[in-house]
């Protein structure tokens, strides 16, 4: 996704061997995963490739099951990445509790979304100022 070494994945966002970058479940890559796993089903379709179609439809739409059941945190209303272990860690601000713009990715979908959730992201982006 780029942000391998951005300070979003850094336990000291000032020392990059404090990197967690092979312990996160990032939200922007697997909703970027998702999303071309729904592309694919769309030009398989397209092309007359009914099996593959499905195929990719079900990979996608599993996905975004997963990214909504794992990386969804209600009380915020937005996607967080996962970092695993973290609660291991001792942290004055827990990964959990950060914000991103990558926390509403998963709004770019070609389905939708359980009931209340868009809503409640959308409120939780123009609380942001991002909107």
């Amino acid at each position: 996704s780029g942000w391998d070494f951005s300070g979003r994945w850094l336990r000291d966002s000032k020392d990059l061997s404090t990197s967690r970058a092979t312990r996160v479940v990032p939200v922007d890559l697997n909703t970027i995963v998702a999303r071309m796993e729904a592309n694919v089903s769309l030009v398989a379709g397209a092309l007359g490739r009914e099996d593959v179609r499905r195929e990719y439809e079900l990979l996608s739409g599993r996905r975004f099951d997963s990214i909504d059941e794992v990386l969804w945190d209600e009380g915020s209303g937005q996607w967080k990445d996962l970092v695993l272990g973290e609660e291991e860690e001792e942290e004055e601000v827990p990964r959990r509790c950060t914000t991103y713009a990558s926390n509403w990715l998963p709004l770019w979908r070609d389905r939708g979304l359980p009931p209340g959730m868009a809503e409640a992201a959308v409120a939780s982006l123009e609380a942001s100022g991002g909107a």
